[in-house]
């Protein structure tokens, strides 16, 4: 996907993922996915600087928000800004460790029985407030960040190696986001507590001038 995405000022709560998203109107978009009457495609919020890209949601899976009333569903207003690589890598960072550990697509292998023993690769694309996309790609132990939505040599942004003690942590609290975000949580007991730690040691370490491996 290249180029501007034009949108109104439209704003959906997605029952499902629990997310605030900014609905898309452009036509090159909607015609790309087969989006008609029933569909939208939108820009799920995850966190000021971050959203990514669902292309088809269904009507029936979400109901409109306004301005006022995002910031009660944990969204966010973007507005368009200059960035630095320094800072798109930094926003990058805290999708793998924080936000999307597991990215948005996955290669379907037995992960194991903990982050150490996954051989899966994983990637995801994700727009910044520069409004461009970067993909992220990570392999075992390695990271990959990529300018635009391809991953190819030419575009790549940063590599590095993945901080396995940070990422297992980050590993924990997806499971347990997952669940508090979805119906699991009343049918399972929920660990509040360690939600709470888990969420404040990884922002604690993603909050160093470098992320130590």
């Amino acid at each position: 996907m290249e180029g501007t995405i034009f949108m109104t000022i439209q704003y959906g709560y997605h029952q499902g993922f629990k997310r605030v998203f900014t609905i898309i109107e452009d036509q090159k978009v909607n015609e790309m996915y087969h989006n008609n009457e029933s569909h939208v495609s939108g820009l799920f919020h995850l966190s000021p600087h971050v959203r990514f890209l669902h292309p088809r949601i269904n009507l029936s899976d979400f109901y409109y928000l306004d301005e006022q009333e995002i910031h009660h569903y944990n969204g966010y207003v973007f507005h368009n800004e200059e960035i630095t690589d320094e800072e798109a890598i930094k926003h990058l960072q805290d999708v793998l460790y924080y936000y999307q550990p597991k990215l948005q697509i996955q290669t379907m292998m037995e992960c194991g029985s903990s982050p150490k023993e996954d051989r899966n690769t994983y990637r995801g694309m994700y727009l910044l407030n520069n409004n461009e996309f970067y993909t992220i790609f990570k392999e075992q132990m390695t990271y990959q960040l990529f300018t635009g939505p391809n991953y190819a040599p030419d575009f790549l942004l940063y590599k590095g190696q993945l901080n396995m003690n940070l990422y297992e942590l980050s590993y924990e609290f997806s499971k347990l986001d997952h669940q508090h975000r979805s119906e699991l949580s009343i049918s399972q007991p929920f660990n509040l507590k360690r939600y709470m730690e888990l969420s404040k040691e990884i922002k604690s370490q993603l909050a160093q001038p470098h992320i130590p491996r």
